[in-house]
């Protein structure tokens, strides 16, 4: 079997054993030899093919459940094309099989892809976390799965949901939105300004292309400061001894640049997120 990267795997005479070989110099390698991501590609396929009894035609005796857990990690592009065309292919072979396939990914690219053209008979979701950081499966409809940018929206949401909590809600575990704020910042600034690190050493520019107020310099770098330190570890965090009502402070300060500089991006974003009953407390610290 060749595959993108530069080697191939040769199975033996008794096909039971294989082998793996440089393409181009026609020497056998070790698994020393060999990258984190090659070493997962060739256990990948082996767990694949023994999946079968006759490869491709008969699923092996005894599999009714198949669980695949973040199968392309690490992976470059087209390994991790080649790599989603075979799971797919096996997901239909699998329904075709009676065979519960399983598919977890902490990838939002690769959730929109896995399944792909499957049918009727897959279902996808998501397993989301509360204020209280307790974990939920949620199902996810056909029209938001096509939804490619549902990631950054709804990262973007959960900000807002954040911000919106009122002071008595607010619990230490609510330190990880330091890290979907830095997400969300890189992401637009990178997509709108080539904007490569959302950080204090880049305020310059962010200035500039945000134009944010004279009077906001101060708080906009102290969020700068916060989201990417909570990005790095709890040892870091510890250390800067954030509170959570701190870093609301800062995510209400992202979110009140980026209203000041696209209200109509915030409102398609979170606009579901803003009513009646929190309209005038959003609006003090939004607008």
């Amino acid at each position: 079997m060749k595959v993108g990267f530069g080697f191939e795997l040769r199975i033996d005479a008794e096909n039971s054993n294989y082998t793996v070989w440089h393409n181009t110099d026609n020497i056998q390698l070790s698994l020393s030899q060999l990258s984190e991501g090659e070493r997962r590609f060739i256990a990948f396929i082996h767990f694949y093919y023994d999946l079968f009894k006759v490869p491709e035609e008969k699923i092996a005796d005894g599999v009714s459940t198949v669980i695949i857990d973040d199968p392309i990690t690490g992976l470059d592009s087209d390994n991790r094309f080649y790599l989603t065309e075979l799971i797919n292919g096996f997901i239909k072979f699998a329904i075709k099989s009676k065979v519960q396939v399983v598919v977890l990914t902490h990838s939002s690219q690769d959730f929109h892809n896995f399944a792909y053209g499957s049918g009727k008979d897959t279902k996808w979701f998501r397993i989301v976390k509360d204020e209280q950081g307790k974990s939920s499966v949620e199902s996810v409809s056909q029209e938001e799965k096509n939804n490619y940018s549902d990631y950054y929206r709804t990262t973007f949401e959960s900000l807002m949901s954040f911000a919106q909590l009122s002071k008595r809600k607010l619990n230490e575990s609510h330190l990880s939105y330091g890290n979907k704020a830095r997400v969300i910042f890189e992401s637009h600034a990178k997509s709108h300004y080539k904007l490569m690190y959302a950080t204090k050493a880049s305020y310059p520019e962010i200035k500039k292309f945000y134009e944010t107020p004279d009077e906001l310099d101060a708080e906009v770098q102290r969020m700068l400061d916060v989201i990417n330190s909570l990005s790095h570890g709890l040892t870091i965090i510890d250390d800067l001894d954030i509170s959570p009502k701190e870093l609301q402070t800062n995510v209400r300060t992202l979110l009140h640049i980026l209203w000041l500089k696209d209200e109509q991006h915030v409102l398609q974003m979170v606009g579901n997120k803003i009513n009646r009953e929190n309209l005038n407390d959003t609006m003090e610290w939004l607008s």
